[in-house]
């Protein structure tokens, strides 16, 4: 256990990365594996080392298991108050994607990566799954629904392919964009298209694509927007314990990181 945490400090990775060969894959041979040097301290000093890092990282579990908790916890609440999207057994009204938002596509501007790289600023610059850069100027402010419009994970879903962005930001033209036209509420949007499967309204083999067509005509169960914003308002709060839990992951990682460079070092006492 004592080795097995040290190969993941980053000292160890370091020094190792430092040994790796090879132009588009990087890699390191066995000759260069043995050359590697860590700290070796007496038996009963490593397995004291290995118990503290154990309860570290249990820490860590813990605080992560807390999270995804809270993220079992919103989707549950959508299936308790709107019931399954795709059965419908409440019978909610439905409507086309067309009918129950506004597509802000028309004011996206892509900037290429040597253009952001002359222009970093302040501003979140986001692409189909997430902020993927900053940028010195914005085109958005507000509360507005980004959905992705193409790539690999409209299919295999490792990130939400709908997701929140508030305030002034930048949009590429990898990413739908929409606001509020009261019919439905953004974050119900948001949870509805995440539980839903998207596969029938993709095209594309090498390049996947949701294409503004084909999401025009998603059908989108539409309960009453007092409804709609109560779940908002409840999710809000979740998300806000959520980001508590969150805060005290982080401080837990680098509590566990500190402990792993000190036990490299032959500094954990």
């Amino acid at each position: 256990k004592y080795l097995f945490h040290l190969l993941k400090s980053s000292n160890f990775q370091n020094d190792k990365d430092k040994l790796c060969t090879g132009a588009t894959q990087k890699a390191i041979n066995n000759s260069n594996f043995e050359k590697l040097e860590i700290p070796l301290p007496n038996l009963a000093t490593q397995q004291r080392i290995a118990a503290i890092l154990d309860q570290a990282d249990a820490i860590i579990q813990n605080n992560r298991a807390i999270v995804q908790k809270y993220d079992a916890l919103t989707q549950s609440l959508f299936l308790e108050m709107f019931g399954d999207p795709v059965k419908n057994e409440k019978g909610w009204e439905k409507k086309e994607f067309s009918k129950v938002a506004i597509n802000e596509n028309s004011k996206r501007i892509p900037v290429k990566q040597s253009d952001r790289d002359e222009r970093e600023g302040e501003y979140p610059y986001y692409g189909a799954t997430g902020i993927i850069d900053t940028i010195d100027d914005y085109k958005f402010d507000g509360e507005y629904l980004l959905i992705a419009e193409d790539g690999k994970n409209l299919l295999f879903r490792k990130k939400n392919n709908a997701f929140m962005a508030y305030g002034k930001f930048w949009v590429n033209n990898h990413a739908h964009i929409l606001s509020c036209n009261n019919i439905c509420n953004l974050k119900y949007l948001e949870f509805f298209l995440n539980s839903i499967d998207l596969s029938p309204f993709i095209s594309g083999i090498d390049q996947i694509k949701l294409n503004k067509a084909s999401l025009d005509r998603i059908p989108v169960i539409v309960p009453p927007i007092e409804l709609q914003n109560q779940f908002a308002e409840r999710v809000a709060m979740i998300e806000a314990q959520k980001q508590q839990a969150q805060l005290e992951l982080a401080k837990s990682e680098e509590l566990f990181q500190s402990l792993l460079q000190r036990a490299f070092k032959g500094e954990l006492n």
